[in-house]
């Protein structure tokens, strides 16, 4: 794939990822009077698998840039798709944030069925999926620590004089 493509490919899945965002925000809660343009599971299904598609990319570029044909070629300790993946859930986290959902003590006072608006992802879901993605973070997190902390030298002049 050429590195055109991959960008190509990059910008039309950051785009899908913000537009799947705006839908889920717009249409999460709705009075009982609509109807949802859009099913919002699926939505978050596709928005997560886009997610992975763009750290693969990513992954993929990252080595076209330091000159490598192909993933294959990156050293197997490399920490690359940790950080692009640590960065992703990050993301993904904040975006939840914004997810308006129905009080709950409100829902709980008026009754479910007697609620003039409905909501598909509830705030405890909201806050399940930030705690799934809290443990990914932890996860990438100690990760990084861990390689990071490696007994790893490099000669700095070298790199200055290949850089130069």
């Amino acid at each position: 794939m050429k590195i055109s493509d991959i960008k190509t490919n990059m910008q039309r899945l950051d785009n899908d990822i913000a537009n799947y965002w705006k839908i889920i925000q717009a249409e999460n809660i709705m009075s009982i009077k609509h109807t949802r343009m859009h099913d919002l599971k699926t939505v978050m299904i596709k928005l997560e698998q886009a997610n992975k598609k763009l750290l693969k990319l990513k992954l993929a570029l990252q080595c076209a840039n330091m000159g490598y044909k192909s993933i294959a070629q990156l050293s197997a300790n490399h920490n690359y798709g940790t950080i692009f993946e640590l960065t992703m859930y990050n993301n993904m986290k904040v975006q939840l944030g914004y997810i308006n959902t129905i009080n709950s003590a409100l829902k709980r006072k008026v009754g479910k069925k007697n609620m003039k608006t409905t909501e598909i992802f509830t705030s405890q879901y909201v806050q399940n999926k930030k705690q799934e993605y809290d443990i990914q973070i932890i996860a990438l997190k100690e990760k990084l620590t861990a390689f990071n902390e490696q007994d790893f030298e490099i000669d700095l002049d070298d790199n200055i004089q290949a850089a130069a």
